[in-house]
Parts: structure tokens; sequence; C-alpha cells
């Protein structure tokens, strides 16, 4: 067979796979998020900027207590290769713990808000509490959409995906102009509860059940052991991307210098969508081969080599991106955009280059070592980070983030040559 024909092939069995259609979602995900920031900036002044960018941050590490692990454990259960009735039972289990932890979340996540975040505004503390209000949706989104994956509905999950955020998008950038923050916060809790809402009648179309209401009829046990196992993995990887907006928090960083750096980290985020959604399609194709260890090792291999010049390319265009906007006199009242930027492409590229290990691993099955080298690696970010900030100022956290995600690669390379080494007979 030539090469060409090969090419064509893998094109036509990627594209069956929905991955193409997951990938043009997450690009306009990338792009409707990017545009909504950079016109917030412009709409709102950036101390205002540096508080939401702040307060999202801590959102998403919320949301991942809330979800306990559940949509990891959805995308790997529910892709096994088992009766649709069972894959629909065991989405109910992971529901109700979702249910709950997401309350709880809710409870924490105002208690946190109390003590350790200044408001910015006269209706700042208001607003920053009915933010916590969407925490429950959010979750709930989070999990059908692992669903649809699991059921390898990627096409239909992407479709959903890219709706969701671009009416994110444009409630956000209305709130912004409409009545400025407060109207942002208030349409943005709105776009959640929409967002599940749509997800409720879609999985309600396939004979989805109350999931509060069903007994779970097998062992939960391994579920309940995986689901923690995975929200600790989850909460590590939370605190590794953004680990460094969060030193600048706890060390009351001024919100100006949040908000340079808040800009710049889109760059990173926009980034990381990419190689996230090709994280996600592959684990459930990568998980019913788990026993075989040697193709696991080749594939993601080859995919990830595949991926670097992609991810090289991409942050170059990125960068481009933002320089052009600032040279044609965008963000004017944004000094150190660029200067973050920098250090946030680095910090991208370099991350790219595990993605797909980091994929394969979580596939397999490997918890206990992601868990013991990422703790090592969140202890070396914050003891680097806090050394620089009280050496050189606070801004040099942003710059320390490139060195811990080098750590970081050689940890994930090196678990997984050791734990995709077939055993020798």
């Amino acid at each position: 067979m030539s090469t060409l024909t090969s090419l064509l092939l893998n094109m036509r069995r990627i594209k069956n796979t929905g991955l193409i259609d997951l990938v043009f979602s997450n690009l306009v995900v990338q792009l409707s998020a990017v545009v909504t920031i950079f016109i917030l900036a412009d709409v709102l002044r950036p101390v205002e900027v540096g508080f939401f960018r702040l307060l999202f941050g801590y959102f998403v590490l919320f949301q991942t207590l809330g979800l306990v692990g559940c949509n990891a454990s959805i995308l790997k259960f529910c892709s096994e290769d088992i009766t649709s009735e069972a894959k629909y039972e065991r989405l109910r289990y992971f529901r109700k713990r979702s249910f709950f932890g997401a309350l709880l979340s809710v409870v924490l996540f105002n208690v946190f808000l109390s003590f350790s975040v200044e408001p910015v505004g006269q209706d700042g503390i208001v607003i920053m509490h009915i933010y916590t209000m969407a925490l429950p949706f959010a979750v709930y989104s989070m999990c059908s959409m692992a669903f649809l994956q699991a059921l390898k509905k990627v096409k239909v999950a992407a479709k959903v995906q890219g709706l969701i955020r671009v009416s994110f998008a444009l409630l956000a950038i209305g709130g912004g102009y409409y009545g400025g923050l407060d109207y942002v916060i208030y349409l943005t809790v709105i776009g959640y509860i929409l967002g599940s809402f749509g997800l409720y009648v879609l999985l309600k179309n396939t004979d989805y059940d109350d999931p509060l209401l069903v007994k779970f009829s097998e062992d939960s046990n391994r579920f309940k052991l995986h689901s923690i196992g995975m929200l600790a993995t989850g909460g590590l990887t939370i605190l590794q991307q953004n680990i460094d907006l969060y030193l600048l928090g706890i060390f009351r960083a001024d919100y100006q210098l949040i908000a340079d750096f808040g800009l710049a980290s889109i760059l990173f985020t926009a980034g990381v969508l990419v190689t996230g959604t090709i994280q996600t399609v592959l684990t459930p194709y990568l998980s019913e081969k788990q026993a075989d260890l040697l193709w696991i090792r080749e594939k993601s291999t080859r995919l990830q080599v595949l991926l670097i010049p992609f991810s090289f390319l991409f942050g170059l265009s990125l960068y481009a991106g933002v320089s052009g906007l600032v040279y044609l006199g965008f963000f004017p009242d944004y000094p150190n955009l660029l200067n973050f930027s920098i250090p946030m492409i680095i910090k991208y590229w370099i991350w790219s280059l595990f993605c797909v290990f980091g994929a394969a691993l979580f596939a397999i099955g490997i918890v206990k070592e992601t868990l013991i080298f990422g703790s090592i690696v969140v202890l070396f970010n914050v003891v680097l980070s806090t050394t620089a900030l009280y050496r050189y100022g606070p801004e040099y956290i942003i710059y320390c983030q490139p060195i811990v995600v080098c750590a970081q690669l050689i940890a994930v390379i090196y678990i997984f040559n050791k734990k995709t080494q077939p055993v020798s007979s």
C-alpha cells in the first residue's frame, strides 16, 4: 500500500471517530474564549478583569472537587465493552455521586471566597457568591459530555460543546456591555443553567432515567476507588495548570498584574484545549486495548510525535495574533501582556510534548504513580515560585512555570516508559 493511500485511509478513520469534529469544535471554543476575554478587557476595568480571572480560576478548581472524578470515571467505565443498559446504570451511579459532590463544593467555595478573595466594586461580595451557584450545573454538563464521548458520539458532543461555548461568549459579552462585571457573572450563571438543561433534554431522549432514584446493582467499590483517584489526579492537573494564578491570588498580587497575566494565560488555555480534546477522544479507544501494552506504547508514541509540529505552529500563531493586536493599539491598559505571553507559550509547547502519554496512562489506569509524581511537581512549583516571589517579585512566579512543566515532562515520560514496557514471559 502506498504512503498516500495509507494516509488517506488513516484520515478517513480519524474522521469516522469524530476527532476532526471535536477538534473543530474546540477551535470554536478557543476562538470564543479568546474573543470574549479580549472584548471584556476592553469593556471592563483592568482590576475587574483581574478579579474575574482569579474568580474563574478558583471556579475551575472547585468544579473539579465537585466532580469527585466522576467525569473521568464515566469516560473510562462507560466506554468499556458492556451492554447499553449497563452503561446507563453506571452513568446514573456517577451522576448521584457528582450531585452530592457539587453541593458540598458550593459550600466550600463560598467559605473560601469569604476568607481568601478581596472583592472589587460595591457589589463584589454579592456577585462572587452568586457565581458559585453555577457549580452544580457545570458538574452536570461535564458528566453529560463525558458520557456522550464514552458512547463514541463524538460528533454530537462536538456540536453541543460548540453551541454551549458560543452561547456563553455571547452572554458574557452582552452582559459586559449592558451592565459591566455584575451582568457578566449573572449571565454566565444563566448560561450554565441553560447548557445543563439542554444536555438533560438530549440524554432524556435516549431513555435516560432519574439518576437519584435508581439503585446501583454492581459492586461500587472499584468505581468509588477509581473516581477518588481521578479526583486526586484531576485536582493535581488543575493545580499544575493554574498554580501560578493561585499563588498570585494567595499572595494578594495586584489585580492589574493578575489582569495582565490573565490575558496572557488565555494563550496557554487555548493551546491546552486542543491537546485536551485529543486526550479525551483517544481515551475510550486506548481503554479498549489497555491489555496490549505494546500497542498502547506504539500508538501513543506515534500520535505524540505527530502532535509536536502542530502544537508548535499553533503556539506561534497564538503569539503572533496577540502581538498583532498590541501593535494595532489594542490593550493599552495591559502593559505586561506580551512579556507574560512568552512564558505561557513556552509552557504550552512543553505541555504538548507529553499530553498523549498522559492520556495513555489514564487509559490503562495508572493512578498511584501519577499522583506521587504529580504531588512532587506541585510541591516543586510552590517552592520555586515562592522563592522567586520573595527574591524578585510576584511577576516572577509566571516566569518559573516553563521550568516546572519541564519537570512534569520528565516525570510523565518516565512513568509512561516504565508502565508500557511489555511483560516478558
